[in-house]
């Protein structure tokens, strides 16, 4: 009985849909209808903020790993790209260089 009454509303939706878009073919000067939006339910974003501002981080932390695997990386990664100047990738390749001639020799 679940799967007829979603495919049902699925066939309602659709043909709702549908006629929508028939009425705006044939008519394209109608106004907008007013909605019926919830104060703490806002639209969907528009911009890339508005979008990480309405992002669920807890839902996210809580129930997906590969969120937090991410997470994670980043933090090791983001320091060594951003320590990663001329100077330093030469100091540390000499570092190791020189780490490895010792335990060579």
């Amino acid at each position: 009985m679940a799967v007829v009454s979603r495919l049902w509303k699925f066939g309602k939706n659709t043909g709702c849909y549908f006629i929508g878009a028939g009425k705006l073919a044939l008519n394209p000067s109608t106004p907008i209808p007013k909605t019926d939006v919830h104060p703490r339910m806002p639209a969907f974003p528009d911009t890339f903020p508005e979008l990480i501002r309405m992002l669920p981080y807890r839902h996210y932390w809580k129930f997906m790993p590969i969120f937090r695997a991410i997470v994670f990386g980043h933090c090791l990664i983001l320091p060594i790209y951003l320590m990663s100047s001329c100077l330093f990738s030469i100091f540390f390749i000499n570092f190791i260089l020189e780490d490895l001639s010792l335990l060579i020799f």
